[in-house]
């Protein structure tokens, strides 16, 4: 079960870490696509935020806390650290689907130690977020083009 914690709090970190680096695409992108990039990254920052306070609980319902300040979360993401001041849409673009990458890798983990764990609802939990990451990559692969 320690496994399956860690893994969850893995997952929990890169995702705060790709909602932080949408939120900050969001704040600061610029140039003449301007307003369609700034929906863009808002609408994934959101649809990213919105899951954290869940995964969060499944932790609880392990029987152990979740990550409660930033110097965990830091600590376990596996999300690179990306500058976000002055980059072209492209970089954040790029920087965006990697990090979800990383975000779709640790779910999976999760995922395969909760099957493990016989923790049913917690695998149908993950598959959902699983497949809302693959949407998310299927937008940014699409705006990138």
């Amino acid at each position: 079960m320690n496994e399956l914690v860690a893994a969850l709090k893995v997952y929990l970190a890169n995702s705060y870490e790709m909602y932080f680096l949408a939120h900050g695409f969001h704040w600061n992108v610029e140039g003449r696509d301007f307003q369609q990039y700034h929906d863009f990254f808002g609408g994934i920052y959101e649809e990213v935020y919105d899951t954290v306070d869940d995964t969060a609980e499944n932790i609880r319902k392990l029987g152990e806390y979740a990550p409660s300040n930033f110097k965990e979360l830091l600590t376990a993401s596996s999300v690179p650290e990306t500058s976000i001041t002055g980059t072209a849409i492209s970089s954040m673009l790029s920087s965006l689907e990697a990090a979800n990458a990383e975000v779709m890798d640790s779910i999976r983990a999760a995922y395969n130690l909760a099957n493990t764990a016989d923790e049913i609802g917690l695998s149908n939990y993950l598959q959902d977020r699983y497949d809302q990451h693959a949407k998310i990559r299927w937008k940014i692969r699409s705006a990138s083009k």
